[in-house]
């Protein structure tokens, strides 16, 4: 070992000096080219833009994202302190366009055969990663923040190649966004797999939102099948989520609740519509829809955020080989779960079995590596990790700027009921940080030492509140505000009361019409009478 070389105090004050002045000039350019990425596990520094690796490990798979200068970040936070300008109910209106762009692809795993080897795969897909990067690159700008971990991408390729039919999880408040159609184009046309979408958290919006999501998935996308899920049962004095009376009550929300999953069983009786054929698999699935028709309750929600030793999973521990996934596809039928990050696919699997058997979390991307859990011989869930697409949405770095996105198309000063101390003013008009400031104050919210409104974690929490749902920011389809799916829903509840007579005649039936009745009750007739209010 080499004798170490003398380093005088006077030499490493000039090194600390020059390794400051090197970090403030990386801190300070505004250079878009910078290839710094954002990752989650708190590395600061950590610069790679591919993560590629022999053995996929839970530090491999841990999302990385791209960074933005501080000079964009202090710009999006001084627009925040600007007035902002209310939008109309049709601010809410998206479709897919509006958010993917048909430029926009995922990468797609390469041609591959049982002929080659492993290193053969693993170059083909990292040259073709490294291809899609560069291509959707130059449009960063416009971007928001996707997923850049290869190893990530990895698990959904394998999820979809050994499933037989796809649950897609849509958070039901913007559910355009968790569906991207290039995703959906590749699955169906290219692996010829069905789909299932599944509309989750239908606690948190109306019965007419969950109606009209329904109609306009199943006009825009044919070949999907449509199910609604939750873990909580519905309330059923939401009739609106757009009176701000309504938006009010949901800020209130109980601070224990029982798990009391809804839309178990029609998941079931949708994958048995499709008749699946697979070799000389036989599913009861009359078997399965009775064995696993239960409500997963009696826990309460803040216990699923403590880790359980006794968790009932298996893990993608090892590197997925293309022998086990070739003898997993001929003996089982897979449904695979794949979706964004914390839209509900762990839940959704916990609720489905009636225990907990995967972790799940607040936290988006909890699950690290796709889990397979088995409801009997023949059938088994494989949980996909949630990945973030590429999509023409903003990705602000600081909260005040997406305070101000929820101020433009919420009535966020009657719904938080805040006052601010100039708004005596006749020049004072509310911004993103105004209403910061005032929810700060209606807290208590001040800081330390200069005992300032402490914005920053009002902030926070309005953002929290909004995940947690709530407040409500629920989107709607186009058309929504014309009415169009009001008069839908009212010609099918004239259908069902014409089908009186045969419901009631069989129980499954009774069931049925009971559920469409209350269902036309809530946001049929209700609805009609508060939209003439509001207006």
């Amino acid at each position: 070992m080499p004798r170490k070389i003398p380093y005088s105090g006077k030499k490493k004050k000039e090194y600390l000096i020059q390794k400051r002045k090197e970090k403030s000039e990386i801190n300070n350019s505004g250079d878009e080219d910078n290839e710094n990425v954002c990752h989650t596990s708190g590395l600061k520094n950590f610069k790679p833009v591919v993560f590629v690796s022999d053995n996929p490990s839970p530090q491999n798979l841990t999302s990385a994202f791209q960074r933005l200068s501080a000079s964009e970040i202090e710009e999006r936070k001084q627009r925040a302190m600007e007035p902002y300008m209310e939008l109309g109910p049709e601010a809410l209106e998206i479709e897919p366009k509006d958010i993917y762009p048909e430029v926009i692809d995922i990468p797609k795993r390469p041609y591959w055969n049982y002929e080659m080897t492993k290193e053969q795969v693993e170059t083909n897909e990292e040259k073709m990663f490294h291809e899609w990067l560069e291509k959707v690159g130059h449009e960063k700008k416009e971007l928001s923040f996707y997923e850049r971990n290869l190893e990530v991408w990895r698990q959904l390729w394998r999820v979809i190649e050994m499933s037989d039919v796809i649950l897609f999880i849509v958070d039901i408040r913007h559910p355009i966004l968790h569906f991207p159609p290039s995703l959906y184009n590749n699955i169906v046309n290219e692996h010829e797999k069905e789909i299932i979408v599944v509309f989750s958290k239908i606690d948190l919006v109306s019965p007419q939102t969950v109606f009209a999501w329904k109609e306009y998935f199943k006009e825009t996308f044919p070949k999907v099948m449509t199910v609604t899920f939750s873990i909580f049962s519905c309330d059923k004095l939401t009739v609106s989520d757009t009176n701000p009376f309504f938006l009010q009550q949901k800020t209130k929300r109980q601070k224990k609740r029982y798990y009391k999953a809804v839309g178990v069983k029609p998941i079931f009786k949708a994958c048995k519509s499709l008749n699946i054929r697979k070799n000389s698999v036989e599913v009861n699935w009359d078997e399965l829809i009775e064995k696993y028709s239960h409500s997963f309750q009696n826990i309460f929600e803040e216990e699923n955020e403590i880790e359980d030793l006794n968790i009932e999973m298996i893990k993608a521990e090892h590197p997925i080989t293309l022998k086990d996934q070739n003898n997993a596809l001929k003996d089982l039928i897979t449904i695979g779960l794949v979706g964004h990050p914390n839209v509900g696919k762990s839940s959704l699997i916990n609720a489905i079995v009636g225990k907990k058997v995967v972790s799940a979390s607040r936290t988006p991307g909890h699950t690290k590596h796709f889990q397979t859990i088995h409801l009997s011989q023949n059938v088994r869930l494989c949980d996909c990790p949630g990945i973030v697409f590429p999509a023409l949405i903003s990705k602000p770095l600081q909260p005040y700027s997406s305070v101000q996105y929820l101020a433009e198309r919420l009535p966020l000063v009657k719904i938080l009921k805040l006052d601010h101390p100039d708004q005596l003013d006749p020049n004072f008009k509310w911004s993103a940080y105004a209403i910061c400031e005032a929810f700060a104050l209606s807290k208590g919210f001040f800081t330390a030492r200069a005992s300032r409104p402490d914005v920053y974690r009002a902030a926070n929490m309005i953002l929290r509140w909004t995940s947690e749902g709530r407040l409500l920011l629920s989107f709607k389809p186009k058309g929504y505000s014309s009415d169009k799916y009001t008069h839908i829903k009212i010609n099918q509840s004239e259908k069902y009361d014409s089908e009186e007579s045969e419901s009631v005649t069989e129980s499954d039936g009774i069931e049925d019409y009971q559920f469409a009745d209350n269902n036309n009750k809530s946001f049929g007739f209700e609805v009609l009478s508060t939209n003439d209010d509001e207006k």
